[in-house]
């Protein structure tokens, strides 16, 4: 299933399936406040699912549902030209004191959303109630189908051509977007054209969401006709009832399914850290050069004259070396999947031991001793690949950043080496290379982390 058809199906189901909660909620005999209630209580596993912009952008739709549907009742029970009475209890003052409290403590709890966020979230709100209601509408008596079907239809049309163009949350589920939309103010600045909008998307999701109301509806009038009916068979009775159940299942399943992901997310895998593990070593010398005398030129090594290079490098000699004998032991980076992750702090330190490890090698090639330049260059680039397997993504990007950094020395410099040298640093090199990660391995670490 692609990307989109994902996104479709799950939009229309899931209004779908709190419409179709809605309409039963709204022609339920109980008090309004206990309907508003187990309303609150059937969307409360969003919060907890950590997803309260959806909590409130499906509450929307379902009071735009609750509205319209006691509109319509209101409407036939009393009549057109009956006067719409203003008076109120104290104690439905009080009950929707409640209800306003509760909706506060939600709002608190809102990431900050600039109003394309919010633009998104009303629309849909709006949009995905009056698909529901012309979904209810296109099961009614009167006007008759042929001109009913129509005008629904094309009701849900203009309710998708206004969320195609003015709705930025689909957009932020793929193309490398974000939640809350931040590149909109971005392609308004430079003069792009906006080459998302129309998202014909909504087109589908709105005529879904109403036909699949509709089709519900109509399946429950049918199931409860052969229901009440006495003169219809008892297997005609079950008959009707199990399609309505089939039916409220298979639109419900899927969104159901996507919300116990959110609640039930992944087990943190198992860590099997090599013994000893180099990485810890590694960041302790990197921590010793970055309060070494090395620290004060740490930046410009490559410009700093020979007589102040050599005191800074020789005041970390024994470091290095045992910089060179840790790097043939096995690393991994130790990983705790929370926000105070130490593995964050430790990029500073690997970063200075590669600036280290190329001062050293420049110093070595201005004292003509290529052997030791090699070897300087190619723990530097050996930094960079012991401090990224094991980690996350962003580890592996500093690890290529280090890498990179000190192999641009072997690049420009490589006309010096001997034939032998050259086939040693490239036997080194594919190794490193061969034995790396693939981004696949980092991707699921970083799913991982995200989902809990």
């Amino acid at each position: 299933m692609s990307t989109h058809a994902f996104i479709a199906l799950l939009l229309a189901t899931t209004f779908a399936t709190v419409g179709i909660a809605t309409v039963l909620v709204v022609r339920l005999r109980w008090h309004w406040f206990f309907r508003c209630c187990l309303v609150v209580v059937l969307l409360a596993p969003l919060l907890a699912a950590g997803a309260p912009e959806v909590f409130l952008t499906l509450l929307l739709e379902a009071g735009t549902i609750a509205a319209g549907l006691t509109a319509v009742t209101w409407r036939h029970g009393r009549g057109s030209d009956a006067p719409l009475s203003a008076r109120f209890s104290l104690q439905t003052l009080v009950l929707a004191t409640v209800l306003a409290g509760g909706l506060l403590a939600v709002w608190r709890t809102l990431p900050e959303l600039n109003h394309y966020a919010w633009q998104s979230m009303l629309l849909m709100g709006f949009g995905s109630g009056a698909c529901v209601l012309l979904g209810v509408a296109a099961t009614a008596s009167r006007p008759r189908w042929y001109f009913r079907l129509p005008l629904v239809v094309l009701a849900s049309l203009l309710v998708g051509l206004v969320l195609a163009w003015f709705d930025w949350f689909v957009p932020s589920l793929w193309d490398e977007n974000y939640w809350p939309p931040t590149d909109v103010a971005y392609v308004t600045s430079v003069g792009v054209a906006d080459e998302t909008h129309p998202l014909l998307i909504w087109f589908a999701i709105t005529l879904v969401t109403t036909s699949v109301v509709a089709g519900w509806l109509t399946v429950a009038t049918l199931a409860r006709t052969a229901h009440t009916l006495a003169h219809r068979q008892s297997w005609q009775r079950r008959a009707a009832r199990t399609a309505c159940f089939a039916l409220s299942v298979s639109i419900a399943v899927f969104p159901t399914f996507v919300l116990w992901r959110l609640l039930t997310p992944g087990r943190v895998p198992v860590q099997q850290l090599p013994i000893p593990n180099a990485y810890n070593a590694i960041v302790d010398i990197g921590e010793t050069v970055s309060s070494s005398p090395f620290a004060a030129i740490e930046y410009d090594w490559d410009t700093v004259a020979h007589a102040k290079l050599t005191p800074a490098l020789a005041a970390i000699d024994d470091e290095l070396d045992l910089l060179h004998d840790t790097l043939r032991n096995e690393s991994w980076v130790p990983l705790e999947y929370s926000l105070n992750d130490v593995s964050a702090h430790d990029w500073s330190s690997v970063q200075g031991l590669a600036r280290a490890c190329s001062a050293r090698g420049r110093l070595a090639q201005l004292e003509k001793n290529n052997e030791k330049w090699l070897q300087s260059i190619l723990d530097g680039i050996r930094v960079g690949y012991s401090t990224r397997r094991g980690g996350l993504m962003v580890d592996a990007f500093v690890g290529i950043a280090t890498s990179s950094y000190v192999a641009g020395q072997l690049y420009r410099h490589r006309d010096e080496l001997s034939v032998e040298q050259c086939r040693a640093a490239a036997s080194v090199l594919l190794d490193l290379v061969e034995g790396a990660e693939s981004f696949d391995k980092l991707y699921r670490r970083d799913a991982t982390g995200l989902s809990l």
